[in-house]
């Protein structure tokens, strides 16, 4: 068994503004847990991410605002946080704004961060949805 030490909150606060990717779980009526990997955003002690409104997702959220959110340090960063809350919808005028919020940083360009957003967003009708944290687990490797 791996030994862990819990990450201040200023560590998981600098781990998740980090370019990573993060797995959402929800509740499904049966069975395990639907998983997703999705970009998103850390700000103001919120995680958002999107979502298309004809998602099983979605529909699963709306049902139950119960959300897992795990990020991964991956195989040389031996940290993870895993944060267990409750999911919101983001008003819809607020959606595009957002939209492009989210995807900038995950590009080093901002004109390319733009294209990319202004493509990917006609691809489907997007929600953002924001958690907030009921708990989260924020672990170093100690070995």
């Amino acid at each position: 068994m791996v030994p862990y030490v819990e990450m201040t909150k200023a560590e998981f606060t600098e781990f998740l503004s980090d370019r990573r990717q993060a797995i959402i779980g929800v509740d499904r009526k049966k069975g395990p847990p639907s998983l997703s990997t999705v970009w998103y955003r850390f700000e103001n002690d919120q995680i958002y991410f999107t979502i298309q409104k004809e998602s099983f997702k979605y529909k699963l959220l709306r049902r139950s605002p119960e959300v897992s959110v795990m990020v991964d340090g991956q195989y040389d960063d031996m940290r993870n946080v895993v944060v267990y809350g409750q999911a919101s919808f983001l008003p819809e005028e607020d959606t595009k704004q957002c939209y492009f919020w989210i995807m900038e940083r995950y590009f080093n360009d901002t004109n390319v961060a733009d294209e990319f957003s202004t493509r990917s967003y006609l691809w489907g009708d997007w929600i953002i949805v924001a958690v907030t944290p009921d708990r989260v687990l924020a672990r170093i490797s100690s070995s």
